[in-house]
């Protein structure tokens, strides 16, 4: 879910447009308080979950604009979309189609 929250953030970046730039940062927030919480039932310190963060917000970064036609784009927002569902996350639904 860190992964997914590094994701939001860098979509984030990269539309101008209300409401989808707040729809965006309301999921990175949603999915980086669910992995926060999720690391915590598990038994592990949430704090990791910092450089989980900035390590895929780094990959996304580094694909610029062109990450929105990569496979692995939609993989990811395929598998985001999933994973805030089975958490119970509501995001926007404008989010991820």
């Amino acid at each position: 879910m860190a992964q997914c929250s590094a994701l939001m953030e860098v979509m984030e970046t990269h539309v101008s447009k209300q409401p989808q730039k707040d729809h965006l940062a309301d999921a990175k927030a949603a999915l980086f308080d669910a992995a926060v919480a999720q690391s915590r039932v598990e038994g592990r310190d949430p704090s990791e979950l910092a450089d989980v963060h900035r390590v895929k917000q780094g990959e996304w970064e580094a694909m610029g604009y062109s990450m929105a036609f990569k496979a692995e784009f939609r993989d990811w927002t395929d598998y985001c979309r999933s994973l805030a569902r089975s958490h119970k996350k509501a995001l926007h639904e404008s989010m991820l189609r």
